[in-house]
């Protein structure tokens, strides 16, 4: 039963990227459908809202951050470029929750994809068979539920995902050297204790140990007091906050 009383036959579109008022609109997908179930669900309804809306501007935005696959990178994309996303989207609404590493390491991010750009979505000729490929997207989709057979592994649907967008579960504005932070934590860091864990590394690991990493505060502001060494020789306290993005507060 709906939340919120809708009347008539309701029309549901699927909406490109992140425009509040896009020029044109799309054919749905299954998967599109899914996302149209949670907003009904949702609307109007604090309590199984992904974000809290009392005391916010639903009419306002957030600033996101859009990751690009390898086909739209050679059509001359940044890998990361900030997006504008009205906090009223469909994104902040999902009832799946967000990214699970991302939840447990303290920062939850929701993510969606894009349609693949026409110019490289039927052309492996030019674009390569890669031109789907998203390394960080899939780096950030390894599976974390320490009860699942898929362990230390991202799901297929996460594979080759194209490019999608980022925004953080609490409303806040993310930038793209957080995600580009964010995710050579995730690779250098995380990857070899999932790989240690699922019998692929060179220390034998158990998933609670990894589970342990993520959770420890300690850890993050040692990588990120390091990861802003590269940059600067004294990183100030505002540096590394900035990449720590509220984590365990």
């Amino acid at each position: 039963m709906l939340v919120s009383e809708w009347y008539s036959p309701i029309v549901v579109m699927r909406q490109p990227g992140t425009e509040m008022d896009p020029l044109v609109y799309e054919d749905m997908t299954l998967a599109d459908l899914r996302v149209a179930v949670d907003y009904f669900i949702s609307y109007g309804n604090e309590s199984v809202h992904a974000l809290d809306i009392r005391g916010i501007n639903l009419k306002s935005n957030v600033k996101g951050v859009r990751i690009n696959c390898e086909g739209d990178q050679k059509l001359k994309a940044k890998k990361f470029v900030t997006v504008t996303v009205p906090r009223d989207h469909a994104v902040f609404l999902a009832t799946s929750g967000p990214v699970e590493i991302t939840r447990l390491i303290g920062c939850p991010l929701h993510v969606r994809k894009y349609p693949a750009d026409l110019r490289w979505k039927s052309n492996a000729d030019e674009y390569g068979y890669e031109r789907y490929e998203n390394q960080i997207v899939t780096y950030l989709h390894i599976n974390a539920d320490p009860r699942s057979q898929q362990w230390g592994r991202a799901p297929r649907e996460w594979d080759s995902p194209g490019s999608v967008f980022v925004v953080r579960q609490d409303g806040k504005d993310i930038w793209p050297k957080q995600v580009e932070a964010l995710f050579k934590f995730v690779h250098s860091r995380l990857e070899p204790l999932f790989k240690d864990s699922i019998g692929e590394g060179d220390v034998d690991r158990t998933k609670q140990e990894v589970i342990d990493y993520m959770t420890t505060k300690k850890n993050y502001e040692t990588f990120f007091e390091r990861y802003c060494h590269g940059s600067t020789a004294d990183p100030s306290h505002a540096e590394i906050e900035f990449y720590m993005m509220d984590r365990f507060a």
